[in-house]
């Protein structure tokens, strides 16, 4: 935005920052995805994944590492969302370093959306789901 809006030294300072700064973005995005690979999350192993969350109605779960990417396996669809991150990031900087702000601005967007998304996505796991079925009896 301050590329779009001023001029030399500003101009040659705020180019030289961003694109710094998205190449360190891309760095942390893709260490936080490793250690995040790391990390212990739930597993379901049995019950309904829609049923409320109580011990006396069987749902039984254990915490195993890389549990967080689980759902990167099951719907490989997902991988779209850090795909689009990083290679967001990459598209800004290669913009900003063609004295391109505006587009460069634009790809922010995509930057935005893939990381947001990566983050909300294994928190909200049942947006994924199929909905449970019911039968009756």
């Amino acid at each position: 935005m301050l590329m779009m809006r001023s001029e030399n030294p500003i101009y040659a300072r705020a180019r030289r920052y961003a694109q710094t700064g998205a190449l360190i973005a891309v760095a942390l995005f893709v260490v936080g995805g490793v250690w995040v690979r790391s990390l212990r999350g739930f597993i379901l192993l049995e019950g309904q994944p829609g049923m409320p969350s109580n011990p006396m109605r069987g749902q039984h779960v254990s915490m195993e590492a890389g549990a967080w990417l689980h759902n990167y396996a099951a719907h490989p669809v997902l991988w779209l969302l850090p795909v689009l991150g990083i290679f967001s990031m990459l598209a800004g900087a290669a913009c900003v370093r063609a004295n391109r702000p505006y587009l460069a601005w634009w790809t922010g967007l995509g930057s935005w959306i893939g990381t947001i998304g990566t983050v909300l996505e294994p928190c909200f796991r049942s947006l994924c789901r199929p909905p449970p079925t019911r039968t009756r009896a």
